[in-house]
């Protein structure tokens, strides 16, 4: 498996459970309490992508670029939570 698509795997799946989890029990329809969970999944996924890769010269390849494991990580997860959070808001009638 290639390690682009590993760290898709995780941030996914940490963002599916903040989402379809974590959020609808722990957040409700408060703004600050979705960006609070949100902020706790993606430090957790950061966490988990950083054990597999901290310390190794393995490079990402973003379209445009080369990144390291961090920016790799942090970019793919904003792209995955960002449809799954404007989904949140509109289901809870949450005002941005």
């Amino acid at each position: 498996m290639s390690p682009e698509l590993l760290v898709l795997l995780v941030n996914a799946l940490a963002a599916a459970i903040a989402y379809f989890v974590v959020c609808p029990i722990f957040s409700g329809a408060s703004l600050q309490k979705v960006m609070l969970n949100d902020l706790i999944a993606s430090c957790v996924a950061l966490f988990i992508v950083g054990n597999m890769f901290w310390e190794t010269d393995q490079a990402f390849d973003l379209v445009l670029f080369k990144a390291n494991w961090f920016w790799f990580s942090l970019i793919c997860y904003s792209v995955v939570e960002l449809p799954l959070f404007f989904w949140y808001c509109r289901k809870y009638n949450i005002k941005l």
